[in-house]
This record gives C-alpha cells, structure tokens and sequence, in this order.
C-alpha cells in the first residue's frame, strides 16, 4: 500500500515570494499554488525588450515600464502574476516584489495565448489601478531579428 501525501495548504504571496525549487523555472501563484510559466522564446524577449525601450522614451518620471512585472490582486493572498511589461506610476508598490500598474502587457505565445487570454486578463481587468492591457502576438507581429550577413 502506497503512501499518500499529505494535502498542501494553499500558500500566500509572501510564502511563494520567498519560495524556491532550486531551479530556475519561473512561477506564478494561481490560487495559493506555484504554477510553472513557460521560458520565453527568442521573439518574446525581444518584443518585450522593444516595448520597454519605446515606452522609457514616452513615459515621465514617476512612471516607470517593468520588464517581468510582479503583479498582486488588491484584497487577495492567493495569487501572483509576472506581467511580460507593466508600466507603475508612483512608488515600486505598497507590497515588496510588486508593482501598482497602469498599463500591463502581456505576450501572448502558442502555449501561453488561452490562459493569458481568459483567467490572466480577467484577473487583470479586476486591478483598480489598470489603464490599459496591451496582448501582443508574439507569433504574428513583424519583429524578426534579421543577422548582418558577412
């Protein structure tokens, strides 16, 4: 007969910021558990590099664009987003390891795109502070790396 393991409590935003699985897999927390997110491809780091660079030229102190933003839901302790870019006016946030946003972008890849798409940008819509949401098609936008040849 098998052991069974015991059943996990769900874990809080300050339990999971101080969590680690001795990798370096990137985790969001969806309801109390650790959700592994998947490495960003060549196109996603990219997009997001140029979103960051042609909002710094915009934005004016004190806003500020975030690359892999931390993202806390008012009022709850049982979720924890990382936005691809967020843009936060203000102080960093009233909670360590977030940001307040004004303006989120997500990159939507192929694995990522129906679950950014439907809980993720719910969840974002409910952020009191939340401007803009900005999805990015990381598949579809013109943005290819193209190497000098010789």
């Amino acid at each position: 007969m098998g052991m069974t393991e015991p059943a996990r409590r769900p874990m809080t935003v300050e339990e999971f910021l101080v969590w680690e699985d001795g990798t370096d897999t990137r985790y969001e927390l969806i309801s109390g558990e650790p959700v592994a997110m998947a490495p960003p491809s060549d196109a996603h780091a990219l997009i997001a590099a140029n979103v960051v660079v042609e909002f710094g030229k915009r934005l004016r102190a004190p806003c500020r664009a975030r690359v892999e933003a931390g993202i806390r839901l008012p009022d709850r302790d049982d979720a924890w987003f990382q936005a691809d870019v967020a843009v936060g006016c203000g102080p960093t946030s009233t909670k360590p390891g977030t940001v307040d946003p004004v303006v989120i972008v997500q990159i939507l890849s192929p694995s990522t795109a129906e679950h950014d798409r439907g809980r993720k940008l719910a969840i974002y819509r409910e952020i009191p502070s939340v401007q803009e949401i900005l999805l990015l098609d990381s598949t579809r936008l013109p943005c290819r790396a193209v190497a000098p040849r010789g």
